[in-house]
């Protein structure tokens, strides 16, 4: 009956109330138990006919009553009819817009440092090293200088004293945090390691910065936090999200940022490496490159290349100052110290040939070698002959580099054809021992297996 006394006068409807389309004015409605029909307070007259009328409307007429006496009527003839609350009127669709600010109305900011050259409030940044290089260890240490107002390299005062909060889903809360803090030197009433969410305390649930982002900000924003740490980030990424699609980590982590704008605290993000030898250390972030364009600081840790008892810290990455020198730290014996002077950079770790490293580009340049021993090759075969032989692509364009092989492009009429060649003026061709077919002694390719 509701629908249909509502179509025949126009009106909308939704089930508790009705209204005449556009106007904010609501009328209750009313359900009697066990009846379909609905009965309503309107003053319309009784139109001519009454077919699909309302219920309340023909009583009212019929019985010459007004609407107080309708009203008590029906609650006499239906004592259990139960009135419906007056809901909010629907509210009008949103509409989307786009805005914009002119600059002038910018106001001019100073970035706010709570390490300087390194971390700033305010912003997103990434430490990051391979696994087991002391990471953690770190910014346990920036941490703890946090807690207490303490000191960091290069600074001139103590940072900026205020609480910590810890997101660490790989190491142990009593056996490795905190004796590590207390062994560094920290004010335990101003750290706070994440225990999950949920309604549970006793069962917390694991966080995800897709769900549980509101719930941080919310407990952020009631104490004097200065820092947030993520380890590893890649641990509280919502559902689903792909690590190496840019598009999904700037969806996770732009959110992070903004909230750390908001509330003015510095963030940290913890990261592997991949293990794309020969890149620089900007490009050896592990996963999108969008985790190292949305940070506004990158810092570096890795084995000092001479002193590998020594950790060394360089920023690779600074887009809102300047870079600070390179540091270096150690840990031994649960007991950490700063060795200032000790800096070396990034560059520096990463070139250092590793055994397996070495021996993989001088398999590469023994090949090469030999492969163009007796001339020009087409790159398209020689790149496939490497990887029948276990070279990457990689490798075999550093042992070209090195070997100082040059390229030359051919045009016939099967199309364009680029070939590799040794430079006549500039590299000696390696001789062959005539009897076994093998590369002599002196181009350090006797155990050759490409063909």
């Amino acid at each position: 009956m509701a629908e249909l006394v509502c179509k025949d006068k126009g009106w909308e409807t939704d089930g508790r109330n009705f209204w005449e389309p556009g106007s904010q004015k609501k009328k209750a409605c009313f359900t009697p138990k066990g009846e379909k029909f609905l009965v309503h307070g309107g003053t319309d007259h009784l139109p001519s006919t009454k077919k699909g009328y309302s219920s309340f409307e023909y009583i009212k007429t019929v019985k010459r009553l007004n609407n107080a006496e309708t009203f008590a009527w029906f609650k006499e003839h239906y004592p259990d009819i139960a009135k419906k609350d007056k809901g909010a009127h629907p509210k009008s669709k949103q509409v989307r817009r786009f805005f914009s600010l002119c600059l002038k109305d910018v106001e001019l900011e100073e970035i706010d440092w709570l390490w300087q050259g390194w971390l700033a409030k305010g912003k997103l940044s990434l430490i990051v090293g391979d696994p087991e290089v002391g990471k953690t260890w770190l910014y346990l240490a920036i941490a703890a200088a946090v807690s207490n107002g303490g000191y960091l390299p290069g600074a001139t005062e103590g940072v900026s004293k205020g609480k910590v909060m810890i997101f660490n889903a790989e190491d142990g809360k009593g056996d490795t945090i905190l004796p590590r803090m207390n062994a560094i030197g920290v004010d335990a009433d101003n750290v706070f390691l994440e225990a999950g969410v949920g309604t549970d305390e006793e069962r917390p649930e694991h966080f995800s910065l897709g769900d549980d982002l509101k719930l941080i900000e919310d407990h952020l924003a009631q104490g004097d936090y200065r820092l947030l740490i993520f380890d590893p980030i890649n641990s509280y990424m919502p559902k689903d999200t792909d690590s190496h699609k840019d598009v999904d980590v700037r969806t996770a982590i732009a959110p992070l940022a903004k909230i750390a704008e908001r509330l003015g605290i510095a963030v940290i993000c913890v990261m592997h490496l991949n293990k794309s030898a020969g890149t620089k250390a900007i490009y050896r972030v592990i996963g999108s490159i969008g985790y190292i364009g949305l940070a506004r600081t990158a810092l570096f840790v890795g084995e000092h290349p001479e002193k590998p008892e020594l950790r060394i810290v360089d920023c690779i990455k600074n887009n809102i100052g300047q870079k600070p020198p390179p540091t270096a730290y150690s840990f031994h014996d649960g007991t950490f110290s700063w060795h200032e002077d000790d800096g070396v950079s990034a560059t520096d770790v990463l070139t250092k040939p590793t055994g397996d490293q070495g021996t993989a580009l001088e398999e590469a340049k023994t090949f090469l070698t030999a492969l163009l021993l007796e001339g020009e090759c087409e790159a398209k075969r020689a790149y496939a002959d490497a990887q029948a032989n276990c070279i990457s692509k990689r490798t075999l364009d550093r042992a070209k580099k090195e070997l100082k092989v040059k390229s030359v492009k051919k045009v016939d009429e099967d199309g364009t054809r680029w070939y590799w060649e040794f430079p006549e003026s500039k590299v000696a061709k390696p001789s062959i021992d005539k009897q076994d077919g093998n590369l002599d002694s002196s181009a350090n390719a006797s155990q050759i297996s490409a063909f």
